[in-house]
This record gives C-alpha cells, structure tokens and sequence, in this order.
C-alpha cells in the first residue's frame, strides 16, 4: 500500500501539495473498511489507512519523494 500512495503522490503533483500542506497534522481514516484500515479509537481500528500518507508525507517533506 505505502508503494502505491508513493506512486500516487509522485505522479499528482497538486495532490501531493495538499498531502504536505497538512503539516504535522494526524489523519484519521474514517471510511468503510475493515479494523486494519480505519480509525475508531483507540479500543479499535489501527488507522493504517491514515498513517500511512502521514509516512509518505514525511518522505515529501524531507525531499525524498521522487516526483516525474
């Protein structure tokens, strides 16, 4: 998956502008999914569908996403 959001940002410039724009903020996923994917506390759901672009947004930041 963080393979996939990497491709998506490097090859959406505007998204990945907007992806970085959140700064040090937390996102939190909140859609249909299983529990491995979203947020709902702390008692359930992993949110790793909200982490991981937080990832990716570190490697925008820090210039390490290759962009074409």
């Amino acid at each position: 998956m963080t393979a996939l959001l990497r491709a998506k940002f490097a090859q959406h410039h505007d998204a990945a502008a907007i992806l970085a724009a959140t700064g040090d903020a937390r996102i939190s996923y909140t859609g249909p999914d299983s529990p491995f994917w979203i947020d709902r506390g702390p008692a359930e759901g992993r949110n790793w569908m909200g982490r991981l672009p937080e990832f990716v947004r570190s490697e925008i930041a820090a210039g390490q996403l290759i962009t074409d």
